[in-house]
């Protein structure tokens, strides 16, 4: 069977509800994406799955520690 895949992705992003924008920092440019005109472009599809996550870096010197259920310092 065939299939189709439709994604967005942004990285290094900000959303910004009050502008109803998106903003992609890239190493050399900077875009805004009409937050609103991606939703309408989703509208109606049925079946999708949404993703917003923030990647952070974790310092060299940490280390996990279980009682903390994260990393400490």
């Amino acid at each position: 069977m065939a299939k189709f895949t439709k994604s967005t992705t942004f990285k290094n992003a900000v959303i910004d509800l009050d502008e109803e924008t998106i903003t992609e920092f890239t190493k050399d440019d900077t875009r805004v994406y009409s937050l609103k005109k991606l939703l309408k472009d989703w509208d109606g599809v049925e079946g999708i799955s949404i993703t917003i996550k923030q990647d952070d870096e974790i310092p060299e010197d940490s280390f996990y520690d279980d009682d903390n259920n994260g990393y400490d310092e």
